[in-house]
C-alpha cells in the first residue's frame, strides 16, 4: 500500500510522519536480531576447544572442568574407546591394540 493511500484513509496523517513511524517500528522489530544480548560467540568457546591455544593450556583447561568421576571414566573406557563426555562436547576416543605389545 502506498503512503498516499494511507494518508487518504487516516485524515490528518502526514506522509513524512508515517514514514518515520514505519522506520521506528521496523527498527524496534529488528533490534533483537541486530543487537543480541548476552555473550558473544568468542566468549562461548572454551580454551580446550581453541586450536590456536598451546596444547598444555588446553589440556589443563579441559581437566580443570572434569570432576573426579569423569576423569576416572576416561581411564575405564568401553573396550577400545574412552567414555564420551557430552556436556563438554568430548567424543569417545578410539584406541588400537599394539600388534606386539
Amino acid at each position: 500500500m502506498k503512503i498516499d493511500n494511507l494518508t487518504a484513509v487516516i485524515p490528518g496523517l502526514k506522509p513524512d510522519r508515517l514514514a518515520n513511524t514505519c522506520r521506528a517500528l521496523l527498527f524496534i522489530a529488528l533490534a533483537p536480531c541486530l543487537f543480541p544480548q548476552g555473550r558473544t560467540f568468542a566468549d562461548e568457546v572454551p580454551l580446550y576447544k581453541d586450536a590456536k591455544a598451546p596444547l598444555e593450556q588446553r589440556v589443563n583447561d579441559l581437566f580443570g572442568r572434569l570432576p573426579q568421576d569423569e576423569k576416572l571414566a576416561l581411564l575405564g573406557g568401553t573396550g577400545f574407546t574412552t567414555q564420551p563426555i557430552p556436556r563438554l562436547g568430548l567424543p569417545a576416543m578410539a584406541m588400537a591394540d599394539a600388534g606386539q605389545g
